[in-house]
């Protein structure tokens, strides 16, 4: 895997925190700047790592769809699981921002295979 560079999730705030007990009284605006002239920027992660492609996961999504048409057809409710997973360990796309000179690249698509999710049924929204 490249080298992602330097980053921190930290506030301005804390930054300034931290420095002020290194000895180096800075205010959150200060900080604001000398990132800047640094060539940092708050930034989110960019999906644009690309793995093997998989072909069990369109026919996955075919299998579904015909399903899906079949239950429409014979006039049978669509039932549809929402669920909320926990994160993924690696390289993959997660909302928020941290501070860093370029976009941490992340892996273009989040495969559970990939990673050890876990995830919990949120609701069972009914379609007929």
């Amino acid at each position: 895997m490249a080298r992602r560079g330097l980053w921190t999730g930290l506030r301005l705030e804390q930054i300034s925190r931290q420095l002020g007990r290194l000895g180096r009284s800075v205010c959150p605006k200060t900080v604001r700047r000398l990132l800047a002239e640094m060539d940092y920027a708050l930034r989110a992660n960019r999906k644009s790592l690309s793995g093997n492609q998989s072909l069990e996961r369109d026919r996955q999504f075919r299998y579904l769809s015909a399903r899906r048409q079949e239950f429409i057809r014979q006039g049978l409710p669509i039932i549809s699981v929402d669920t909320k997973k926990k994160e993924m360990v690696g390289p993959f796309k997660n909302a928020g921002l941290v501070w860093s000179r370029e976009a941490i690249l992340v892996n273009d698509h989040d495969f559970r295979s990939q990673a050890f999710p876990a995830a919990f049924m949120m609701s069972l929204p009914i379609a007929a």
